[in-house]
């Protein structure tokens, strides 16, 4: 197995439980919040600001699960009628643009994160550094962009059967 699969499946981990995470956190607070207002008419004040703040995370890390997992919305009116070659190139062109998209998310989230920590900014109810919730733009973009880069690797080998053919010991 060489790096790059190795950090793949780091990185396949770290969606995973941060899904897991996000979905428990999310799902219990809301079920405690119905559970406190009807029957004893109180509500935590803070639990609906943790729910959209694990809703946030998962969105932007999900982006890069989607990729993974081939999920995002997409036409395959298109797919039906291209030859096979022609579907490699419109998804290295995909995978170039997702490549692109996700280094921007990554270098304009980075510098929000930077910006909000050096402001000090706390959320109204919680009362925890801001910067900490908007870390999961840039760790989503990064996700997104390397799983944009998996695809188009992936792609590019599809793009040589022969060459890999040879690299696994030949026929």
């Amino acid at each position: 197995m060489n790096v790059f699969e190795k950090i793949s499946q780091k990185v396949t981990s770290f969606e995973n439980g941060m899904m897991i995470v996000g979905m428990c956190i999310a799902s219990s607070m809301i079920t405690i919040q119905v559970f406190l207002r009807y029957f004893f008419n109180y509500s935590i004040t803070w639990a609906e600001e943790l729910t959209r703040y694990a809703i946030i995370w998962m969105s932007f890390v999900g982006a890069g699960m989607g990729v993974r997992k081939g999920a995002h919305i997409s036409v395959d009116l298109l797919f039906v009628f291209l030859a096979e070659r022609w579907k490699r190139i419109l998804t290295a062109a995909m995978a170039i643009l997702g490549i692109w998209f996700g280094g921007v998310i990554l270098y304009t989230g980075s510098i929000l994160v930077f910006r909000t920590f050096q402001s000090g900014q706390i959320s109204p109810a919680m009362e925890a550094p801001i910067f900490i919730v908007y870390l999961g733009i840039p760790l989503g973009g990064f996700i997104l962009l390397f799983r944009c880069l998996e695809l188009s690797i992936k792609n590019f080998k599809g793009f040589f059967p022969q060459a890999e053919v040879e690299r696994k010991g030949g026929m």
